[in-house]
């Protein structure tokens, strides 16, 4: 009785029969209702199954694809801090004759920042708008004008750190990020 044919209404492992479920009760032995029950869960959770295989890759691919946008986003900023920081760097030593001395004025400068605010992003952008402005008094304005056009980039880049520091949500040094 158990034959594909003989399969209740609606099942999910056969076609739909003239047999109605009451007149299959009536007719079949016990063995044949619990094996049409069984075949009916186990079909249910191999579709189940696979079910979350699919949704489980979907949301790896997304997690995947969300961490190398974190991470290039880290390493583009990164990126900028560190060769913004050689270009004053080298720049001071050209003015003050002396390599050492120009990092340590460069790192105090980055340092003196973030200790009086507690914010990153705000020590940066100083050190670019400064930038432009001493090159232009110490007399290189060609140099002053290629950093005021990089400060602008820098600007335009980061338009939404801007917005947070504004709006007081930037997260500081030693703080986790702020939910707005």
């Amino acid at each position: 009785m158990s034959t594909q044919a003989s399969r209740p209404m609606g099942s999910p492992t056969g076609p739909v029969d003239d047999v109605s479920a009451h007149e299959k009760a009536d007719t079949a032995s016990l063995g044949d209702i619990v094996g049409d029950i069984s075949a009916g869960l186990s079909t249910l959770l191999r579709q189940e199954v696979a079910l979350a295989k699919a949704e489980a890759r979907e949301s790896a691919s997304q997690a995947g694809k969300a961490a190398g946008l974190f991470s290039g986003a880290a390493l583009g900023g990164w990126m900028a801090v560190l060769f913004l920081s050689l270009a004053v760097w080298e720049w001071i030593s050209g003015a003050i004759d002396n390599r050492g001395w120009a990092a340590i004025i460069v790192m105090a400068i980055w340092a003196v920042i973030a200790a009086a605010t507690r914010y990153s992003s705000l020590s940066g952008l100083l050190a670019c708008a400064a930038t432009p402005a001493i090159l232009w008094s110490l007399g290189q304005a060609t140099e002053a004008k290629l950093f005021f056009v990089l400060a602008l980039l820098v600007f335009v880049m980061h338009r939404a750190n801007i917005a947070r520091l504004l709006a007081g949500t930037e997260s500081k040094i030693g703080q986790s990020a702020v939910k707005p």
